[in-house]
C-alpha cells in the first residue's frame, strides 16, 4: 500500500532537498541517522493521511440517495445501481418505498409531465419526475431535510448525472 513507511522514499525526499541546496552528498552515517529520525514521523504522517482519505471516502452521496431513470422512447435506463458490479446492502429499497414508486409510476402513466415530492412515514423522501417519455425516481435518506433541501439535492443530482437530459424545472 502506498501509505506504508518507506525508508528509501524519506531519504530520497531529504536528499533531493539537500541536493537542491547545492551541498555535497551526505555521508552514509548521516543518512542512517536521518532515516532513524524521519521514519517514525513519516509513518505517523502517512497513517494520518490514510485515515483522512478513508474518512473522506465515506459514500456520502451514494448512501444519501438511490435513483432510477427510464426513457420509454429509447428504453434507456440509468440507475445508481448500474455503476456497481455487485449489489450492495446500501442499495436495498424498502418495500414501502417500492410500493410508493409503483403507485406513482401507475399515476404518471396518465400524465405527460409532473413532479411529486413526498416524505414517508419512515422519514425518507421519494421524488418522481416525468417529462414526456422520461421518468425519474429518487429515494433520499436525509431524515432531517426539508422540502427545499430535497428539491435542491434532486436538482444537483440531475445536473451531475443527467446533464444531457431535459427535465422541466
Amino acid at each position: 500500500m502506498w501509505c506504508q513507511p518507506n525508508p528509501c522514499l524519506s531519504w530520497c525526499v531529504v536528499l533531493c532537498v539537500y541536493s537542491a541546496l547545492g551541498k555535497n552528498s551526505p555521508s552514509a552515517d548521516f543518512c542512517k541517522k536521518l532515516g532513524t529520525f524521519l521514519n517514525p514521523r513519516l509513518s505517523q504522517i502517512s497513517r494520518e493521511i490514510a485515515d483522512f482519505i478513508a474518512k473522506s471516502k465515506t459514500p456520502s452521496t451514494e448512501q444519501l440517495y438511490k435513483y432510477v431513470y427510464f426513457n420509454e422512447m429509447n428504453l434507456a435506463v440509468k440507475s445508481s445501481r448500474s455503476s456497481r458490479r455487485s449489489p450492495s446492502p446500501s442499495h436495498h429499497i424498502s418495500p414501502e418505498a417500492m410500493r410508493i414508486i409503483i403507485d406513482l409510476n401507475r399515476e404518471y402513466n396518465e400524465l405527460d409531465e409532473g413532479e411529486t415530492i413526498m416524505r414517508t412515514l419512515s422519514d425518507f423522501w421519494v421524488v418522481c419526475r416525468k417529462s414526456g417519455h422520461r421518468r425519474f425516481f429518487v429515494i433520499l435518506t436525509q431524515k432531517n431535510a426539508n422540502f427545499a433541501e430535497i428539491n435542491e439535492e434532486v436538482r444537483k443530482l440531475c445536473q451531475r448525472e443527467f446533464t444531457n437530459i431535459f427535465f422541466l424545472d
